[in-house]
């Protein structure tokens, strides 16, 4: 942040701001700085945050730890400047790993919810042994045949199931959560998908990074 002329005090603020999903034009009336030095430290934020990423990618989950998996769809009204916008729906697959705190997923649009579209990409993300927590879409019956444990809850009954307690709210609150945020973020879908990928892993994990070392 040297090529900032921004107290340090200033630099935190901004920091724990962003760590916290504020958008920088809400942090603007809090931070002695003009607008294209907040949006440039933002950016900067940002492009670490996807260095890290990509530096510390990992699989999720692993041998008896919890991974919640779903499809969901996200609407998307692209911004014209005249008539009116027509709304575009895409359906999106998530993987929540529910184990750790604060829960790390992983999204990306799909075609279709075939098997042959979603256990590729469950194959690719989700450590062998992992415990797959699902609704009962036909796409997942082949989950155990790729080395993990399967189990589910049937949503036309119940969303937790009365017998083993078993649930997917865990991705519910994760799809919430995304789908505010896409609200925040402008863009095409393909964009908002690849930031919020990076920054949901490395917004919280890199931030706090930094904070231990000036700490130390």
């Amino acid at each position: 942040m040297d090529n900032f002329n921004i107290s340090f005090m200033d630099v935190l603020k901004i920091m724990w701001k962003f760590s916290q999903e504020i958008q920088w034009v809400d942090v603007l009336s809090e931070i002695h700085c003009g607008k294209n030095t907040l949006n440039k430290l933002f950016s900067k934020l940002r492009r670490l945050c996807r260095k890290y990423y990509e530096d510390n990618y990992f699989l999720l989950g692993g041998d008896g730890y919890i991974i919640n998996c779903d499809e969901s769809v996200f609407r998307h009204k692209p911004k014209y400047h005249r008539g009116r916008p027509t709304t575009q729906e895409f359906w999106v697959f998530g993987i929540v790993y529910a184990s750790v705190v604060p829960s790390r997923g992983y999204m990306t649009l799909v075609k279709n919810r075939s098997v042959n579209t979603l256990l590729p990409i469950i194959k690719k993300h989700v450590k062998e042994g992992s415990v797959v927590y699902t609704d009962c879409w036909a796409a997942y019956d082949n989950i155990n045949s790729i080395g993990l444990h399967h189990e589910t809850v049937n949503h036309s009954l119940h969303f937790v199931n009365p017998k083993t307690g078993l649930h997917t709210q865990f991705i519910e609150s994760y799809w919430a959560k995304q789908k505010y945020r896409q609200k925040k973020i402008k863009g095409s879908m393909g964009i908002w998908l690849k930031t919020i990928r990076q920054l949901s892993f490395g917004r919280i994990t890199y931030v706090r990074k930094i904070f231990r070392n000036w700490l130390i």
